[in-house]
C-alpha cells in the first residue's frame, strides 16, 4: 500500500509541476492514466502497450498510445459512463511519458484489490477535502453501520449521498464474503456475484465529480460496474 501511495504522490507532483493543476484537476488526469493502464492489463495482458518502449515507438510515429488506450476505454461496455464521451487526457506527451516510465514495471492486475483500494482512497481523501458541509464518513463508522444493517445476498443497496463510495464499497465487500462462504456451486456463485456487481449497488451525489470518483473507486475495489 505504501509503495502504491508513493507512486501516486510522485505522479501527482509531476502533473502539478508540469501543468500547475490544482489537486482535484491533477487527480482527474492521473485517474484517467491509471484506468488506461488497468484496462490495458485486463484486456491486452499478453501484449501490454503501457510500456516506455511502446510509448516512444508510437510517439515517433506521431501517435500517443496512452490517449489511444483511453479512447478504447470509453468504447468499452466494461466501464459504461465512467467518463463523459470524447473525454481526453489533458496532459502533455512529456508528462505522460514520465508517468508511463514510473508505472510500467508494476502490474496492477496482479495487485490485490484491497491494496489498490486503500491507496486510491488515501489519494481521494487527500484530494477531496470537506467544503460546503462535505465530510467523508470515517472508515470505522462506515464499517459499524454497514455491519449493523447486515446487507444480504440479492438485496439492493442505495447510498443517496455516496461521496467517493465508502458505504457502497464496504457493502460490496460484506456481500462478496457472504457469497464466498455459501455452499453454492461455481455457477451459482458467479451468478450472485454478477447480480451484486450489476444490479445491487447504487449511489447518487450532489457533485458530478464526486459521483465519478465513486465510480472509479468502486472499479478499483473490484466491483467492475459503474452504478
Amino acid at each position: 500500500v505504501s509503495t502504491f501511495k508513493g507512486l501516486l504522490s510522485r505522479c501527482h507532483r509531476i502533473i502539478r509541476n508540469n501543468h500547475g493543476y490544482d489537486p482535484v484537476q491533477a487527480f482527474d488526469e492521473l485517474s484517467k492514466v491509471l484506468f488506461a493502464k488497468m484496462y490495458e492489463e485486463h484486456v491486452h495482458h499478453d501484449t501490454n502497450r503501457f510500456t516506455l518502449t511502446t510509448y516512444k515507438q508510437a510517439k515517433a510515429l506521431g501517435m500517443n498510445i496512452v490517449q489511444t488506450m483511453f479512447a478504447e476505454i470509453q468504447a468499452s461496455p466494461m466501464v459504461v459512463d465512467l467518463f463523459p464521451k470524447k473525454t481526453t487526457i489533458n496532459l502533455s506527451d512529456d508528462t505522460l511519458e514520465q508517468i508511463v516510465g514510473i508505472f510500467e514495471k508494476y502490474d496492477l492486475s496482479l495487485t490485490a484489490f484491497d491494496v489498490k483500494g486503500e491507496a486510491f482512497e488515501y489519494f481521494l481523501g487527500d484530494t477531496f477535502t470537506g467544503g460546503l458541509g462535505e465530510y467523508f464518513t470515517p472508515r470505522n463508522i462506515v464499517e459499524f453501520i454497514v455491519e449493523a444493517v447486515s446487507p444480504k445476498i440479492g438485496e439492493k443497496m442505495v447510498d443517496p449521498f455516496c461521496g467517493t463510495g465508502g458505504f457502497l464499497i464496504y457493502a460490496f465487500d460484506i456481500v462478496s464474503e457472504k457469497i464466498r462462504l455459501q455452499d453454492f456451486s461455481q455457477v451459482e456463485r458467479e451468478k450472485w456475484q454478477r447480480a451484486l456487481s450489476d444490479e445491487s449497488l447504487y449511489g447518487t451525489d450532489w457533485k458530478e465529480r464526486n459521483a465519478q470518483a465513486c465510480k472509479m473507486n468502486m472499479y478499483v475495489h473490484g466491483d467492475g460496474n459503474t452504478g
